[in-house]
């Protein structure tokens, strides 16, 4: 791979001329000060530099901030200069702005860092090195190893429900980090597919993603070090416990083919998820459908047939005339909510009577779904009528269903 090396330039040219030698890069961009900046046609000579260079120079050796913008430059070079080339940052020159400069460049831009050391130094130890005795020190840019702000970035792009994002971040962070740190950040990749998946309702493609997640964790957890094993100790307990509950959706509705009460607690589930984010037309049109499926479930079982396809005959005497006439589609009596509803309160069901008390709120809350944009108004539906439906909704859901919670990371 093509090398570029970026140099911080001080008062003295030897270690420059020795880091040039021993890295023997494709190009060399010197960031100089004006004192510093007439000793590189010198170091070229005395380094027998022929690759292309650049000379980046500072206006005040002291502003940090200045020398940062100065330092980007020279990344910029760098880059138009020899496209996806590996960087090498060396610090050893300069003022201690510039060199804290291109460190924190090299942290925003990638790269590794090099430093000029010696076994002697002039002044008893204390000054420079002196020549001859130069040793060149390299390091992995530590912001890459450890990938501290990319994993930051991942805990808050899973904790705001962010999840094809965090994924993203994942798959590009882990080839620059080394283990442990990477090999317990990789299966939160697959959590975040996982979740993303759930969210989506392909709740098949959910479950292979949290199994895979949940067996890593499991098994890399074991030899993690104290430093990491707390934060994602606590991120698998609450992936465990998902997945359990995701399992155990699975075996209600026969490998997710057939509709369950359980569907609808995961409705609002996903509802309040959206709530959290200020999604409230969403989360309203989940609820809407959660409803909708609790009725289904209810009428299916007590008549013995779908609302798609009601049986006629079976439903309360004084309805038929009326739902005849209303609601038959080439040649299917297809039901509506509140049909569905009525016609279960008719009969007797309990569920049916609850709706009915409950008719009022619920149809304050659904006038205000009907006139968002996601149905057929041009409103948007406030956080309390999401809320106030949300809570309408919990009280149908089965007293077995978890609003299940998808985890956090500590970061």
């Amino acid at each position: 791979m093509a090398t570029a090396l970026i140099i911080s330039v001080g008062g003295s040219m030897e270690p420059v001329v020795y880091s040039i030698g021993q890295r023997a890069p494709d190009c060399v961009c010197f960031l100089a000060s004006q004192r510093s900046v007439d000793l590189i046609a010198e170091i070229k000579r005395a380094s027998s530099q022929t690759v292309p260079d650049r000379k980046i120079i500072v206006e005040d050796a002291e502003d940090l901030a200045h020398c940062y913008e100065k330092a980007l430059e020279c990344f910029d070079w760098a880059e138009h200069q020899l496209p996806g080339c590996l960087t090498i940052v060396d610090v050893t020159g300069g003022t201690k702005a510039m060199s804290a400069a291109l460190a924190i460049a090299a942290v925003a831009r990638g790269g590794s860092f090099s430093y000029v050391g010696g076994e002697r130094r002039d002044r008893g130890g204390m000054g420079v090195v002196e020549t001859g005795s130069e040793r060149l020190r390299e390091s992995v840019n530590p912001w890459e190893l450890f990938a501290v702000e990319e994993q930051r970035s991942i805990a808050r792009a899973l904790n705001s429900f962010q999840y094809a994002t965090a994924a993203q971040i994942v798959t590009a962070t882990i080839p620059r980090m080394r283990d442990p740190d990477r090999a317990l950040l990789e299966p939160v990749g697959d959590a975040a597919r996982g979740y993303l998946e759930w969210d989506r309702f392909n709740h098949t493609a959910a479950v292979q993603y949290l199994k895979d997640a949940d067996r890593k964790l499991s098994e890399r957890l074991r030899t993690a070090g104290q430093r990491l094993r707390q934060p994602f100790e606590m991120f698998h307990q609450q992936l465990s416990l998902s997945l359990a509950n995701l399992n155990e959706l699975r075996a209600a509705t026969h490998d997710f083919k057939k509709l369950h009460p359980l569907l609808a607690a995961d409705l609002v589930a996903n509802a309040q998820r959206r709530i959290e984010e200020g999604r409230f037309d969403d989360a309203t049109a989940r609820l809407y459908r959660a409803l909708e499926l609790i009725g289904q479930c209810a009428f299916e079982k007590y008549f013995g047939a779908p609302t798609g396809d009601a049986p006629l005959e079976r439903l309360p005497e004084q309805l038929r005339s009326e739902y005849e006439r209303k609601y038959r589609r080439e040649g299917k009596l297809e039901l509506p909510l509140f049909a569905t509803f009525e016609a279960l309160e008719k009969s007797g069901v309990e569920i049916g009577q609850r709706f009915a008390a409950d008719f009022e709120a619920i149809k304050k809350v659904l006038s205000g779904r009907n006139n968002s944009i996601l149905a057929h108004g041009a409103q948007p539906i406030s956080r309390h009528a999401a809320e106030s439906f949300m809570e309408v909704l919990k009280r149908y859901l089965p007293a077995s269903a978890k609003l299940v919670e998808f985890p956090k990371l500590s970061l």
